[in-house]
């Protein structure tokens, strides 16, 4: 698969396989693998280490991007305009086009995100 491919279920293929002594830096669960982008080529048959994977983008500059303010017991959900690029876990600054008040948030998926007040 090459670089920047969100790997699905069906990419995975579990094999044992001998890594010798004293590797630890593979992963062996599937859920950890899930939904990760990968940082480079993977081939069939490579073994995927922590390294070869980093989270998707959440968010590109300029997409409409929904926002759950919560605050105590409440949540609000609101559109916002993302004013910069990001991957899901990053704080990007976002602009609430009504408003025009500019915050960050935190991208929890696509086009999701979260703010504490």
């Amino acid at each position: 698969r090459p670089s920047g491919h969100v790997i699905q279920p069906e990419d995975i293929e579990l094999t044992p396989t001998w890594l010798g002594k004293g590797r630890n830096d593979i992963i062996s669960d599937p859920t950890r693998v899930v939904g990760r982008e990968l940082s480079r080529k993977i081939s069939s048959g490579d073994v995927v280490r922590p390294a070869d994977l980093r989270n998707p983008v959440g968010a590109e500059r300029g997409d409409l991007v929904w926002v759950t303010a919560t605050s105590g017991g409440l949540s609000v959900r609101l559109s916002v305009k993302a004013l910069e690029t990001g991957r899901v876990g990053d704080l990007i600054k976002v602009k609430n086009t009504a408003s025009h008040k500019e915050f960050t948030v935190q991208l929890t998926g696509r086009k999701q995100a979260l703010v504490q007040l």
